[in-house]
């Protein structure tokens, strides 16, 4: 199967595929993925014709986003995705990146699982039909720069770039709420082709989440919108269950999508046998990745994450709260007894 890196001349081609499969991206969401991993991006061709698309996106060489799997669909079925994925990863593990990540529809799970993916948790899309009327253009309420520490600690990595280059794009939905200390929570969001996107959406707890959502909603123009919440949280679930039908009674159609699965790739054997003290890495002089890289990988719900490893900033946070211990799963953190963050998307204390 002729693969080959993704350029600007094929976005074109994404776009098309992306229709096919009636995603939301735009042709500024392509941009930047090839902006952000010029050759971690890359498609198939069937007779010169671009038939699939897989991207990536690395965080602080710590770990990997894989998105972007597409593939025509009269070209299904036939092992084009299964070949874009493997050459995703042996561009990745190229670089020295232990663990990758991506959300799974349930079609393509079992795709993911063949190739080393296992599942951490789910995440419910919600899709939120209403009437709208005209409003005003808004600025930003806030600066980036104000959750720069702490979006850090959420999402595990620093993620500046894609942020800022959130805020540029839509800068009306960039909102953050600063009381006296330190931020109650902040947003961003996107504008897709079919709807506008909220995310990240955090929150320190019930009423500043409310707030952001109903912000977010009031300073969007489209009749259509998005927001994921991760499955498991109550709170979230509930607050969204609520919005729904309060738009439900005034506008039906509003509906809660689909469930997808974050799915996580651990270091593979491969890449520890390549990565040993006794590899041709080791013997020339190159160091192995740092062991804090596998903080990204899918660990036991009882693994411990002291306070101490925070900023200063979160660690006061934290322990004002006298919350008792942290678990690490995935990107982001999980309190024990309740979740502590939805992974890029909402944190609730």
């Amino acid at each position: 199967m002729p693969m080959r890196v993704m350029t600007s001349l094929d976005v074109p081609d994404g776009m098309r595929l992306k229709e096919l499969a009636n995603w939301n991206q735009t042709e500024q969401d392509w941009q930047l993925f090839l902006s952000a991993n010029p050759q971690g991006c890359f498609v198939a061709e069937v007779h010169g014709r671009v038939v699939g698309t897989v991207t990536t996106m690395i965080y602080e060489n710590r770990f990997a986003w894989v998105g972007m799997v597409l593939v025509e669909p009269e070209f299904r079925k036939r092992g084009i995705g299964s070949a874009l994925l493997e050459r995703a990863i042996k561009h990745l593990e190229s670089r020295g990146i232990a663990c990758m990540k991506l959300d799974a529809t349930p079609q393509g799970k079992p795709v993911y699982q063949k190739l080393g993916f296992v599942s951490e948790y789910e995440i419910d899309r919600w899709r939120l039909k209403r009437s709208v009327k005209p409003i005003k253009p808004c600025t930003a309420s806030g600066k980036v720069e104000d959750v720069l520490y702490i979006d850090r600690e959420v999402f595990g990595a620093d993620r500046s770039a894609l942020l800022k280059a959130l805020s540029q794009s839509a800068p009306e939905f960039v909102r953050v709420l600063t009381p006296p200390t330190d931020p109650a929570g902040y947003t961003f969001g996107r504008h897709g082709s079919h709807s506008d996107h909220l995310g990240p959406w955090i929150a320190y707890g019930q009423g500043p989440a409310a707030e952001l959502l109903a912000a977010f909603l009031a300073r969007s123009s489209r009749e259509v919108v998005v927001v994921d919440c991760l499955a498991a949280n109550p709170w979230a679930r509930g607050l969204l269950k609520r919005t729904a039908l309060s738009l439900r009674a005034r506008s039906p159609g509003c509906t809660e999508a689909r469930t997808s699965t974050r799915v996580g790739r651990r270091q593979s054997a491969q890449f520890s046998a390549l990565n040993s003290d006794d590899s041709p890495r080791a013997r020339a002089g190159i160091q192995r990745q740092p062991s804090r890289q596998l903080r990204h990988c899918v660990l036991p719900r009882s693994a411990v994450l002291q306070a101490s490893t925070c900023h200063p900033k979160t660690q006061r946070f934290i322990a004002n709260r006298t919350l008792p211990q942290f678990s690490q799963h995935g990107c982001g953190l999980l309190c024990r007894r309740r979740f502590l963050c939805l992974p890029s998307r909402t944190l609730f204390i």
